[in-house]
């Protein structure tokens, strides 16, 4: 899919104040004031007025404007490479979700690609990945292109972001990059949450399904771990450009944005340690349980064992005690009860039940 769209000002409407030239004496001197202080008065009041930029979407492609493209198709690729006038192959190559974080700047066009998160409800549950966002700055444009609809480009479309104009296309890169680490601390907050339900869980009992997500975790922060350090590199060499560097606004930017990213990296360093730890207690809990399950089915099977074994004996066609007497199966059966009481009480002592 392909959206373009294009920043606009819409100026507020003003109300200038009608002043009456001849109603403007002098009391002292009874003198009439001339219309050029009359004029200054307007002008004034018609400058009050503010301007609001808007997003327009556009049919066609526009100096200045946003190429939005979302999963793109073969079809939709063979138009972007028309309108951009780059290599069909190049921009193929592109849309692999694959492509490694880095900048790239040539005589046409200038790439910058980094890792964006991502979240798919799988199961009802939140699932936390990484794809690649593509940046082309060309011909005055600026192209996004990406595999999935991200939640940070909505944000941009909807026009939630603060003094986002298209027109300065590396303004909106350094915005990008800045949106991005805060939604990878946005989820890195929902999986310590996550985090913290599944250690009170865990507490309770241990299902499999806990153990699924907590790999699923797991995983997700090794994605956000090499996210965040490919992205930083990105920063970092975006720091050292000259229309960066030049810029006192873009230099405070990408300075936000690296301290955002290092706070990310850390958060995800720090819950990663914390689940890999709630892994091995996860494991070790299972472990003890499995432990307590089979020492208590030995013991157990000793208990019925018992008169298996005295039932065993009487089953033999040998001369036995008791043999002969009238109330021998009352007498066999009590001895029975009274040994396997005698076992069950020291077991029970032991805690082996």
């Amino acid at each position: 899919m392909i959206q373009i769209y294009n920043t606009e000002e819409t100026p507020a409407a003003t109300t200038a104040k009608t002043v009456n030239t001849a109603d403007m004496s002098n009391g002292a001197n009874g003198r009439t004031e001339t219309g050029g202080h009359a004029n200054s008065i307007a002008a004034h009041s018609a400058s009050s007025g503010t301007s609001a930029n808007t997003l327009r979407p556009c049919t066609e492609m526009e100096k200045g404007a946003w190429i939005k493209v979302v999963e793109p198709t073969p079809d939709e690729l063979r138009r972007l490479s028309e309108m951009l006038r780059l290599d069909i192959q190049f921009l193929t190559d592109l849309n692999d979700g694959e492509e490694k974080s880095r900048v790239e700047y040539e005589a046409d066009y200038t790439l910058i690609i980094i890792d964006s998160p991502v979240v798919e409800l799988v199961h009802d549950s939140p699932v936390f990945s990484t794809v690649p966002l593509v940046m082309l700055l060309t011909q005055d444009v600026i192209t996004t292109m990406c595999i999935k609809d991200t939640p940070i480009l909505e944000e941009f479309r909807l026009y939630k972001q603060k003094n986002f104009r298209t027109d300065k296309p590396l303004h909106f890169v350094l915005q990008l990059l800045h949106k991005t680490s805060s939604y990878y601390i946005k989820f890195l907050k929902h999986i310590d949450r996550r985090t913290t339900e599944m250690e009170a869980s865990i507490r309770r009992s241990t299902r499999n399904e806990e153990l699924f997500e907590l790999l699923s975790l797991e995983k997700t922060l090794v994605y956000f771990n090499i996210g965040l350090k490919a992205n930083q590199g990105v920063a970092r060499r975006l720091t050292s450009s000259r229309d960066v560097a030049g810029n006192e606004s873009y230099t405070e930017l990408i300075a936000d944005v690296i301290i955002e990213n290092e706070q990310a990296l850390e958060m995800t360093q720090t819950y990663s340690h914390i689940l890999s730890s709630l892994s091995d207690a996860f494991g070790t809990i299972i472990s003890n349980k499995l432990n307590l399950v089979i020492k208590f089915l030995t013991s157990l099977t000793i208990v019925l064992l018992i008169p298996s074994i005295v039932a065993g004996f009487y089953g033999m066609n040998v001369a036995l005690p008791l043999q002969d007497h009238p109330h021998a199966f009352t007498i066999i059966v009590i001895f029975t009860v009274v040994i396997v009481a005698v076992t069950l009480f020291i077991f029970a002592r032991r805690r082996w039940l």
